[in-house]
């Protein structure tokens, strides 16, 4: 609705207001900050990862049994940031992300759950603050993007195996 909306202000069309970010993305591949084209140098390929990931996104969405739409929510927004262009103050979601990972019902019920949401508080403190006082150095990036893709796959693993539970 907010794109319609734009686009009627913008006097453009709403196909050009859908596509125009996709084409800054694109462009900026490379230009990131953790995501997956920033950490292959903008190569061709890394487009290709990300639309894997949507596709394995739309296909456990469409299996996933009620109940885990906190979780599921919390892992695409996860996923997000590292499937396509975003600098570190895009990290905010992480808080919106929160309300799945570290503080779902039924987390926090064994150690494995406590270490998980522990990891994650470190995580956000380290984006929203950490980041800051290394003036997001190459090496304060390369730390974020370890924790962060560790953390990620971890909690992808996770998900699949309450999932089947």
């Amino acid at each position: 609705m907010g794109t319609l909306i734009a686009a009627i202000i913008l006097k453009a069309s709403p196909v050009d207001m859908i596509k125009m970010p996709l084409f800054v993305s694109k462009a900026l591949t490379g230009e990131g900050s953790i995501d997956i084209g920033a950490l292959s140098g903008g190569a061709e390929w890394s487009m290709a990862v990300a639309g894997v990931i949507m596709l394995g996104c739309v296909i456990m969405a469409l299996i996933l049994p009620e109940g885990y739409d906190n979780r599921f929510f919390s892992l695409l927004l996860l996923l997000s940031l590292v499937m396509t262009y975003h600098r570190t103050y895009d990290f905010f979601v992480l808080a919106a992300a929160a309300s799945g990972t570290c503080l779902a019902e039924g987390v926090k019920e064994g150690r494995r759950d406590r270490i998980m949401a522990a990891v994650y508080i470190i995580i956000v403190l380290f984006f929203f603050f950490g980041l800051r006082i290394f003036n997001e150095s190459r090496e304060s990036l390369i730390i974020a993007a370890f924790i962060f893709y560790g953390y990620l796959i971890s909690y992808t693993c996770m998900f699949r195996r309450s999932n089947n539970a």
